[in-house]
């Protein structure tokens, strides 16, 4: 009886075999994911210019204060979220009618199809208005602080136009999708992206210069001549501290805060706690002269002026100030450090007896000079 035998190794024929049928199933995934990319390549790219304008405008925001940070981010996040996902999903259910049509043939109805969708886009962005408009109380019911609730609403007002925006785009997109038309939608996408990074990179830089311009232009006569002004000091630091209504500026020897104070959270902490306590963090700008001292000392002697400048604004701060310690300078000094002979300046607690200064002037074994033993003895500074 004849049985079948199996080689353990496979004969030349069929590694050929093996290695064709290898090479086909790369080549076929290679060409699926080709056809693949050229569709969702072009769509990855809208989604992502789409979703990334609000995050710059969010990211730019930062760099002005955290105020403004906070509302662009309760905008960007809640009302313009909102609106976003109306506008979207409406818009998706052109592409289903659309992708209907197109399937059957009947290419002009793409058109009515579209141009329907822009009515009715455009009247729920009517309908929508209101919430932009009256957007503060509606966040103050979530929990959100008033102050970042107002920031909100004025910012909520100014991107007004991005309802219109998204009622004309998202029609077109769903109607070039439709028909396969992807790189028109990444182009109509990329465009705006690319002119609102152009523009926020190739804005000018504000310089010392023109800080300086702008604090001379903000205060005629100087710091003195002005109506709202205190003088705060902290170890040797001395800070003179000009207050005006603004939108929250700090300005520091003619230098934005946060560069000044080198980006420290603590440092820009101990300039603001005053107008934070009083609820002004967004209400006045700061103008700040100071020297002498660091910047942990300049940045509460800061703290001290423009603490005793809001008692300039009215009388009635002096209570929440003086209960949260603002309006007492900090006398604390730390002690300088002595070297081995005790020589450095301002050693009160130094003992001196002759004695010890005797024996200090025999010894040979001590490099020590006349004017160090003065001031040991203390008769330098008598």
């Amino acid at each position: 009886m004849a049985t079948d035998i199996t080689p353990l190794l496979p004969s030349q024929n069929n590694i050929g075999h093996h290695e064709q049928k290898l090479f086909s199933i790369v080549n076929e995934f290679g060409q699926e994911s080709k056809r693949l990319w050229k569709l969702a390549g072009p769509a990855i790219l809208t989604n992502i210019c789409q979703n990334s304008l609000g995050a710059l405008t969010q990211t730019f925001a930062g760099l002005v204060n955290e105020v403004d940070l906070a509302a662009v981010s309760v905008e960007n996040s809640v009302i313009a979220g909102l609106a976003f996902g109306v506008m979207l999903g409406m818009g998706s259910a052109l592409e289903t009618l659309c992708g209907q049509a197109y399937g059957a043939g009947k290419l002009r109805m793409l058109g009515r199809y579209m141009q329907r969708s822009w009515i009715i886009l455009l009247t729920t962005a009517c309908l929508m208005i209101p919430i932009y408009v009256w957007s503060p109380p509606m966040l103050e019911l979530f929990g959100v602080t008033t102050q970042i609730s107002e920031a909100a609403g004025k910012f909520a007002r100014c991107m007004l136009p991005q309802l219109f925006a998204y009622a004309i785009n998202f029609p077109i997109l769903k109607f070039l999708q439709a028909q396969g038309k992807v790189m028109a939608t990444a182009w109509v996408s990329a465009v705006p992206f690319t002119l609102r990074v152009t523009a926020t990179v190739a804005s000018p830089e504000t310089t010392t210069t023109d800080l300086k311009k702008l604090v001379k232009s903000r205060l005629p006569g100087g710091f003195a001549a002005q109506p709202i002004h205190g003088t705060g000091r902290r170890k040797c630091a001395i800070a003179r501290v000009v207050l005006q209504e603004g939108t929250g500026k700090v300005i520091i020897n003619y230098r934005d805060a946060k560069e000044y104070l080198q980006g420290n959270p603590l440092w820009l902490q101990y300039v603001k706690v005053p107008l934070v306590t009083l609820g002004y963090e967004s209400s006045y700008d700061v103008f700040v002269k100071a020297h002498g001292g660091g910047l942990s000392g300049q940045a509460q002697a800061i703290s001290l002026g423009v603490a005793r400048a809001l008692l300039k604004v009215s009388q009635n701060h002096r209570i929440p100030l003086k209960r949260e310690g603002l309006l007492t300078r900090d006398s604390r000094i730390v002690e300088r450090k002595k070297d081995e002979f005790g020589t450095e300046e301002g050693f009160a607690r130094v003992t001196v007896n002759y004695t010890t200064v005797a024996s200090l002037r025999k010894s040979s074994s001590i490099a020590i000079n006349e004017y160090q033993l003065d001031v040991i003895t203390g008769e330098i500074g008598k």
